[in-house]
């Protein structure tokens, strides 16, 4: 798990109790962690890292690219990051902004597209597409199937989102007060079919 300043370790062989085994610190405000197979990608509002994980145990640093302070979620899906920055008071002065980054050789990743978005914070990524929140305004989809070049395909204005969980063709939408679940089996007109207070 991460916490504010750190990537947790847990020993989960006994799942009734887990224990932890190894904390490595990564400065401060780390928000999300992704993991691949090979790979932990976590977002901080200085950045986002790429450990190796291997060895699950004590997974290793390899790569980070760097940007201006922000609040940074981050999704991965193939060779390509997708990594949200939000300039709020509280996160920093960036822009806000979708970024995507090739992360074919994690050693060294590199942002290959941006995408201006409106105070976007959590999403999700089913490709070629990626569901973005943009909290007041909604939430937003984009298609990256040209990561360099990410294209806003449709906008819902209607209700505040914050996050968001993709599985087949059901989309979970968390909201400031409420789950909303959707049928995407066609992305660009989701269908509500019910709701969680």
């Amino acid at each position: 798990r991460v916490d504010y300043a750190a990537l947790v370790v847990y020993d989960v062989s006994q799942p009734d109790q887990p224990k932890e085994i190894a904390r490595r610190h990564y400065g401060w405000d780390i928000e999300t962690i992704y993991p691949t197979d090979s790979h932990l990608f976590i977002g901080s509002t200085r950045g986002m890292y790429i450990l190796d994980r291997s060895g699950p145990a004590a997974p290793v640093e390899v790569g980070f690219v760097e940007h201006v302070r922000a609040c940074d979620p981050v999704v991965v899906s193939g060779p390509v990051a997708y990594v949200t920055l939000r300039g709020t008071s509280g996160c920093g002065q960036a822009p806000d902004e979708l970024l995507c980054i090739d992360i074919q050789n994690p050693r060294a990743p590199r942002v290959i597209g941006k995408k201006e978005l409106s105070t976007p914070y959590g999403l999700t990524v089913n490709y070629p597409y990626l569901y973005v929140s943009t909290g007041q305004s909604g939430y937003t989809l984009v298609d990256v199937a040209r990561p360099n070049l990410p294209n806003a395909l449709a906008a819902w204005a209607d209700w505040p989102t914050r996050d968001f969980i993709w599985a087949d063709s059901t989309l979970y939408v968390l909201g400031l007060d409420d789950l909303r679940i959707f049928d995407v089996g066609n992305p660009k007109q989701p269908v509500l079919r019910s709701t969680i207070q």
